[in-house]
């Protein structure tokens, strides 16, 4: 059965301890950086400055050193170490960085479509400041980078001026002497036959990189549930989270939740996010001292509460023995090319029913997934409907044994599906159409709302199709955001509302029904 012990498997590297910052800076710049593994050495310092330049998107500075293995033999991944340099943050700026390591085939600079990554950190910076070394030592016999793969350590830096005005293209010139930013990395590499122990396996959850809306409702991010399916216990070392606020404008709390068997065993706490304050210190990874019998599960829920509707990432790496296995997700349900480029793209669906899309970009390369729709839990089966025409939209249709049919047209340029129930061709759909299924029977209901008479009207979904619009709540204002969850977890969606009068910002939570919707203040 599971430990809840939080004993300390997952301890800073004993080298790092003793070293001042600017000893380890000193160190690694006379790294070599990017290295191949050929002579099969026992033991190497892989280490170096990573040295930022502007990427495809321009607002993004980063840059990657990679260890090739060439050699016939494993290697272990065995420790990691990092130093910023913040020196060049200027007043009425924030940075928010991404700094981690994965292993890769040896031919892929990046992938980011298997949920492959890791460790990723993130931290958030608002002054020149000297947080110390921040290192970690893996558990147990480490990661394991086999022959033909390459440890990859990279990172990335944006810049969020104070005043909330977003991400801003950086100055070439800022940029020419390679210390902007500069993330200076340690790692031991270890061949695999000086190392007693097995090597371990880092687990992704949300199993890919999935950017979503948190809000005063929706606090819990997405995530992804394991089993162990081996014939042996299986234990878990340590809880690294990564957590970003991609806005940087709002304030919010965060907080991690561990269940074994739909059980809390831990609650981890996170740094706040505080615009204009530089975050706190928090480990790489936060230990644990579970052990998972066969056919335990474990979960591992991001907890994010703000104020108002923020887009964030959060995903969570569980240090453990190999033996999990995700059971919650349809990953790859159907590869079908959405925008046209020619890529087939990627599609998920959650066990919430949120269809997560990832357009590739190139062969191999992933954006971050997008929730195109929520709470399609009816459908087992998503097929493409054929077009007569290559230039009109693409519709896939999403069927279910309880009768479920829906036609969904692919609106790539905004991230979405537009909904249609098969039975009602048709149907006008409006760009502000909210859907989820509000009653918890298994189908999708559409929310509208009449901003005329403030009534929020509701058709209920059914194998037969889309019911008569019933008015299910009235008398609040002209809506700006709607959201969908299941805010209370009782199988029935909840809209979370938000609009601003001459009182200020509004925020009502509109909780599912039968047939009506119970309306509270959001939480303070």
């Amino acid at each position: 059965m599971p430990d809840g012990a939080t004993q300390s498997p997952v301890a800073p590297s004993t080298g790092s301890a003793i070293e001042t910052t600017q000893q380890f800076i000193a160190r690694t710049m006379a790294g070599r950086g990017s290295v191949d593994l050929v002579n099969n050495e026992e033991r190497i310092i892989f280490s170096g400055c990573l040295r930022k330049n502007k990427t495809e998107d321009p607002r993004t500075m980063g840059a990657a050193a990679f260890l090739t293995n060439l050699t016939a033999a494993e290697y272990r991944l065995i420790d990691f170490a990092y130093v910023m340099d913040t020196s060049g943050i200027q007043p009425g700026e924030s940075v928010e960085t991404d700094v981690g390591f994965t292993v890769l085939p040896k031919s892929e600079l990046v992938a980011l479509n298997s949920g492959e990554e890791l460790m990723i950190t993130h931290r958030y910076d608002v002054q020149p400041n000297d947080r110390g070394i921040s290192s970690l030592k893996i558990p147990q016999g480490g990661f394991a980078i086999k022959p033909d793969q390459r440890l990859s350590i990279g990172s990335v830096s944006a810049i969020f001026p104070l005043d909330g005005s977003g991400a801003k293209v950086v100055d070439s010139a800022r940029l020419a002497d390679g210390s902007l930013f500069r993330v200076c990395y340690s790692a031991t590499v270890v061949r695999a036959d000086k190392v007693t122990d097995p090597a371990i396996v880092s687990y992704r959850s949300a199993f890919r990189d999935r950017s979503y809306v948190a809000d005063p409702a929706r606090t819990t991010a997405p995530f992804t549930t394991f089993r162990n399916t081996s014939d042996r216990p299986v234990r878990v070392y340590g809880i690294g989270s990564f957590i970003s606020n991609l806005s940087s404008s709002e304030p919010s709390t965060h907080s991690v939740d561990v269940f074994a068997n739909n059980q809390l065993l831990t609650r981890l706490t996170l740094p706040d996010h505080v615009p204009g304050q530089t975050s706190g210190n928090m480990p790489m990874v936060d230990p644990v001292n579970i052990v998972l019998a066969p056919g335990d599960t474990l979960t591992v829920k991001g907890r994010v509460f703000p104020r108002k509707a923020i887009v964030f990432d959060y995903a969570a790496f569980i240090f453990a023995d190999p033996g999990l296995v995700s059971i919650d997700e349809r990953l790859d349900i159907l590869p079908v090319d959405l925008n046209g480029d020619g890529y087939k793209d990627i599609i998920d669906i959650d066990s919430t029913g949120s269809i997560w899309v990832s357009l590739r970009v190139g062969q191999g390369l992933q954006n971050t997934q997008q929730e195109w729709a929520r709470a399609i839990r009816g459908a087992d089966r998503l097929s493409q409907l054929p077009r007569s025409n290559p230039s009109d939209p693409l519709i896939l249709q999403a069927t279910g044994q309880a009768g479920l049919c829906l036609n969904m047209t692919a609106i790539p340029s905004e991230a979405r599906f537009v909904l249609e129930y098969c039975n009602n061709p048709g149907t006008p759909s409006l760009s502000s159409d909210v859907w989820g299924d509000y009653n918890g029977d298994g189908f999708v209901d559409r929310l509208r709302v009449d901003p005329a008479t403030k009534a929020y009207l509701v058709a209920l979904g059914s194998a037969g199709g889309l019911g008569t619009s019933r008015i299910w709540a009235g008398g609040y204002g002209a809506v700006e955001k709607m959201f969908v969850s299941d805010a209370d977890a009782d199988g029935n969606s909840d809209v979370m509302a938000e609009w601003s009068d001459v009182n200020g910002l509004q925020c009502r939570i509109f909780f599912g029904g039968t047939d009506q919707f119970r309306i509270e203040n959001c939480p303070k």
